[in-house]
Order: structure tokens, then C-alpha cells, then sequence
């Protein structure tokens, strides 16, 4: 076997290797997901976050990659351009040590998302790249993350992306899921309507009740 032929079997088993994954059902969500799996791939609780969670996270021992599917609620909109979504995935960026450095727009299975790319050098020198991807559903944004060691440019190679491209919202979502995500944000403003309707009444009898008050003592008076 040429020198040649010998590299391309090898490439051939890596990239098999670091595409093997497996599927994953964020069931509270209605999503699957292909999580890595493989040598060093272990699943793991994701990193706290300030509101939501992780569902699905994983990190690999050997060569410190990660992935992960954040869900954060309280989007009732739908623009992922929304300064607050951008805000959101450079937030939880940061707080893995990338820098944000670009962003790019595209769509899957009809769903408009935004992603950040970014990179960080870690103290052994080694240089890594991150690709975060957002999506909004259900009233919950997204964050579907990919880190591994590489440069800016491996965030546009396909099998960089591959996990990342497997989000799908293919079941059916949990009632609690669905009252919580989606009617919420409509309910809100009639909880402030029937606040405010319950403080007029509340008004309207202590008003009606002093009137009585006056009236019967005036009459009394007399």
C-alpha cells in the first residue's frame, strides 16, 4: 500500500471515529439530538447557567472537546437577530472562555438561526475554536455548541458542524413544556389586567363602604 493510500485510510478512521455519536432524546423539549460518543466521550452535567439549562452535554477527556445543547426560556420572540439572542450566545461563549470573533445566518429545517464563532488559547498553548448556534422554539432559545482544537476555519468544515446539524424537534412536546413556553408570555399581560381590574373593585367597595358609613351616621345625627 502507497504512502498516499495509507494516509487516506487513516484520515478515513479518524474522521469515522470523531463522527461516531449517539442519539439522544431531550424529551421535555420534543428534540433529539446526536451527542459524540466514542473513546474519551463522556456525558456530563453542563456548565450552571443564570436562567435554563443544559439537557444534553458532553466532553471529551483526551482531547478537551465539548458539546452541548443549552435551553434558555422566556423568548416569546422569533427574530434570532434580536439583540437579546446575540447577547445571550456571547454570554455563554465567554463564560467557556471563547471570544466571540464573527457570526453568520442561515436556516434549518425552516428554522432561521444565528451562530457565533469563536476561539480560545488555552494554557497549554493548544488554540480551539467553538461554534455556537442558536435557534428559538417554544418560546426557548437554543444553544446548540461545539469546541474542539482547531482555528477559525475548521468552524466551516462540514464534519465540524456535523452534531451541531442534528438538532431536530421531531416529537411531540411534553404538555408542561408547551403551557409553560408558549402561554406564559400571553398570559402575563391578563394577570396584570386582572390585577389592576380586582384593585378597581377593591376601590369601588371601600368607597361605597365609607359612603354607607356617612350616610347612617349623618342620619343618626339627626
Amino acid at each position: 500500500m502507497s504512502r498516499l493510500a495509507l494516509l487516506a485510510v487513516l484520515l478515513l478512521v479518524l474522521l469515522s471515529a470523531t463522527l461516531r455519536a449517539e442519539r439522544y432524546e431531550l424529551n421535555a423539549y420534543g428534540a433529539t439530538v446526536d451527542i459524540p460518543s466514542g473513546e474519551g466521550w463522556f456525558r456530563r452535567g453542563g456548565p450552571q447557567l443564570r436562567t435554563g439549562e443544559f439537557p444534553a452535554f458532553a466532553m471529551n477527556s483526551t482531547t478537551k472537546a465539548i458539546f452541548g445543547v443549552a435551553a434558555i426560556p422566556g423568548y416569546p420572540t422569533n427574530d434570532v437577530r434580536h439583540a437579546t439572542v446575540i447577547s445571550r450566545l456571547s454570554e455563554l461563549m465567554r463564560n467557556l472562555g471563547h471570544e466571540p470573533a464573527r457570526q453568520r445566518f442561515g436556516i434549518q429545517d425552516d428554522q432561521d438561526y444565528v451562530e457565533l464563532i469563536g476561539s480560545q488559547t488555552a494554557d497549554s498553548g493548544d488554540k480551539f475554536v467553538m461554534v455556537a448556534r442558536g435557534l428559538l422554539k417554544n418560546g426557548n432559545l437554543f444553544i446548540t455548541l461545539q469546541s474542539a482544537k482547531g482555528t477559525d476555519e475548521d468552524a466551516d468544515r462540514p464534519e465540524f458542524m456535523a452534531h451541531i446539524e442534528t438538532l431536530n424537534f421531531n416529537r411531540k412536546l411534553e404538555y408542561a413544556t408547551l403551557d409553560i413556553a408558549t402561554k406564559l408570555p400571553q398570559l402575563i399581560p391578563w394577570h396584570y389586567r386582572a390585577y389592576r381590574a380586582a384593585a378597581v373593585a377593591a376601590g369601588g367597595l371601600t368607597l361605597a363602604f365609607a359612603v354607607m358609613i356617612f350616610v347612617t351616621r349623618k342620619r343618626h345625627s339627626h
